[in-house]
Formats: structure tokens, C-alpha cells, sequence
């Protein structure tokens, strides 16, 4: 299935693919700011729980989130996915899925049952050619770069408060 080659990025179109409808789905509003930390990837910033660690790459804009390990690692050479969350920083994005608004970004949202879990895929349209493309693989056996429990409630989260600005 690829895990452990790592996240691959499809270059075949120009633009980001959109092929269905948009729901608008409300930004949660939240009281425990000082539970949050903020990354920058690339030319956007987004919060994400203060007990997760961080991955960044050294050689690239991409990170990876640990949800079990608050560790960061800032400095990392990157050449596949070893955390079951990844970011990637990229200009050219083919989504196929659901289209939907979180917070104040243009989603578009897939599943994708597995054998062993699930692999879910965000892309976030951005402004110009710099998109993220977000996945986060679960699965049961625990295989390298995959988490035994479902973030995807958490990782809509973050992506709820991702902006522009503020590049590190």
C-alpha cells in the first residue's frame, strides 16, 4: 500500500481538482487557547494540541504531528513519513472528494478504507500555488508512520485554524 515508502504527491494537474459539492462546516470555538501550540508550514500557521509533538523538516517546508509523543523534533531530514500525521507544502494537488469549508479554508476531504485501518487525505487550497496536503493513516497493526486511534476530529481542528503568514 506505499506506507512505507512514504506520502506521495500526485503532480499531474496544474490545479486542485474539486469534484463535489461544498459543505460548510462551523469552526469550533474553544476556550483552552493555552492548550494549543503554533507551527508554521511553509507560508501558513496553524495551532495543534499542545501534548502532540512535531516533526519538521530540515529539507523541506513539510511536518510530520506525533499525537502520542509531545517531543519535537525541529531540525529533521526528511525522505518519508515516520509520524502518523503529514503536511506537505506543496503547488500542484489532484484531490479527489468532498469539498467543505473548515474555519475559513476550502477543504477537500477523503477516506479511504485499508486492510488493516484507514487513510485519510485534507487538501487545503491555498492562496497562489502553495497548498497543504494533509494525511493521516490509522491502522490496527500499528505499522511505521500510523497511529492506532482516529485523529481526523483533531486534525480538522487544526486545519480549522490555518492562515496565511508567519513562515519559521
Amino acid at each position: 500500500r506505499g506506507r512505507v515508502s512514504g506520502p506521495t504527491v500526485v503532480t499531474s494537474s496544474p490545479s486542485p481538482v474539486v469534484s463535489s459539492s461544498t459543505q460548510l462546516i462551523p469552526t469550533p470555538q474553544s476556550d483552552a487557547v493555552a492548550n494549543v501550540k503554533i507551527i508554521s508550514a511553509g507560508a501558513y500557521t496553524m495551532n495543534y494540541p499542545k501534548s502532540w509533538g512535531v516533526l519538521k523538516c530540515s529539507n523541506s517546508q513539510s511536518l510530520e504531528f506525533d499525537p502520542y509523543n509531545g517531543a519535537d523534533q525541529l531540525n529533521a531530514v526528511c525522505d518519508y513519513a515516520v509520524k502518523p500525521i503529514t503536511i506537505l507544502v506543496t503547488n500542484n494537488l489532484n484531490c479527489p472528494g468532498e469539498t467543505l469549508i473548515l474555519g475559513s479554508n476550502r477543504v477537500v476531504r477523503s477516506k479511504m478504507a485499508a486492510a488493516d485501518g484507514v487513510d485519510y487525505r485534507w487538501c487545503v487550497i491555498g492562496l497562489g500555488n502553495s497548498h497543504l496536503d494533509i494525511t493521516h493513516r490509522v491502522s490496527s497493526s500499528g505499522s511505521r508512520a500510523t497511529s492506532k486511534d482516529d485523529f481526523s476530529t483533531q486534525i480538522e481542528q487544526i486545519i480549522s485554524t490555518i492562515r496565511t503568514g508567519g513562515a519559521s
